[in-house]
């Protein structure tokens, strides 16, 4: 029992070095980013929304994936059919 306690011990740093950069959370020293949503944006020059994956709107139209932060920078605005974002 001494002898797996004293591995333990000596396991200890290199346990915790791994928990820091694997980033869980119960050991991370900043809160981890919240996750940003892909949306879609077709290409083309009309286009004003942006749409969630599967959107029936945008089937059979050429996308380009942006983050929904980005997407409203550039003057795009939620589509009323899949709605992205809520």
């Amino acid at each position: 029992m001494i002898k797996f306690r004293n591995k333990i011990i000596k396991l200890l740093p290199k346990i915790i070095l791994v928990i820091a950069l694997l980033g869980i959370p119960a050991f991370a020293q900043e809160p981890l980013p919240k996750l940003k949503q892909t949306v879609y944006i077709t290409i083309s020059r009309s286009s004003t929304r942006y749409h969630l994956e599967g959107c029936s709107t945008i089937k059979n139209s050429k996308v380009k994936a942006l983050t929904i932060e980005d997407a409203r920078k550039f003057g795009f605005t939620q589509c009323g059919v899949c709605k992205p974002g809520e």
